[in-house]
């Protein structure tokens, strides 16, 4: 098994940053379907390679992330959102 994707070094990246809400709601079910992943097979050309190796490691089914881990992401997006409560009420 591979190791948990450092949540702290996932939030911190910008580039990765507008890809939070994607990376938020393939997880949330809880699993990880090859075609939820497919968008991110080729990295886009704005990522570094740390980038690349941090959503490698997010987008592993080998290796879900933790309940509290979606909760930082989901937090972090409210935070980015800011007064637009309404944009995650879905998810809620």
């Amino acid at each position: 098994m591979a190791a948990p994707v450092e949540i702290e070094r996932l939030l911190e990246r910008e580039r990765i940053a507008p890809l939070l809400p994607f990376l938020y709601s393939v997880w949330i079910d809880g699993t990880l379907a090859e075609h939820e992943s497919a968008p991110l097979t080729t990295s886009p050309s704005w990522l570094d390679d740390e980038d690349r190796r941090l959503l490698e490691a997010w987008l592993d089914p080998a290796t879900p992330p933790a309940a509290t881990d979606l909760l930082r992401i989901r937090r972090a997006i409210r935070e980015r959102i800011g007064d637009r409560d309404d944009a995650l009420s879905i998810a809620a």
